[in-house]
């Protein structure tokens, strides 16, 4: 709270008034990520989008680091049932997994995805790389190119999938 009011040149006081509640300035940030990321339920029917357009993710996440680590320290810290973001963020990667299943089922449709892939299974693979990635990068940014790293791994993904 400190550092986040210093950085909008309020007191950590003036900040929780402004906001009401703590829990409501951390909906406010999260809320914030998925405005910069732009990904709600409509997307996932937004035309021309591919397994190979995701390439771009990681390098979106680099540009938004700020948010990035907000979202991923948020998320670690709402595993527990009782944390007050948690809904959100389980409701969040349902959605994220949505999205991805989306790409992959308009894909197995126009024949560019085989039809013998768990779309469920790779979704939540997609995710899940994304997500460790991230935290890598986070951790490590010196030796973790999440851009380069999630780039690779979805032209490899858009390979693997592709039919012979």
């Amino acid at each position: 709270m400190a550092a986040l009011s210093e950085r909008v040149g309020m007191t950590a006081t003036g900040l929780l008034y402004y906001f009401g509640s703590k829990e409501r300035l951390l909906h406010e940030v999260v809320a914030e990520r998925d405005r910069a990321d732009a990904l709600d339920r409509d997307v996932p029917t937004a035309p021309g989008l591919t397994l190979a357009s995701l390439r771009n993710l990681g390098r979106h996440n680099v540009e938004t680091g700020t948010l990035t680590r907000l979202y991923v320290v948020l998320g670690a810290e709402s595993i527990d049932s009782d944390e007050p973001l948690h809904e959100f963020f389980v409701e969040r990667y349902e959605t994220a997994r949505g999205f991805v299943r989306a790409i992959l089922e308009s894909e197995q449709r126009q024949g560019t995805v085989r039809s013998d892939v768990d779309i469920d299974g790779r979704a939540r693979e997609v995710i899940a790389m994304a997500m460790g990635l991230e935290v890598q990068w986070l951790a490590d940014p010196q030796r973790v190119d999440l851009a380069a790293a999630f780039e690779t791994y979805v032209d490899r993904l858009v390979k693997e999938l592709a039919p012979d």
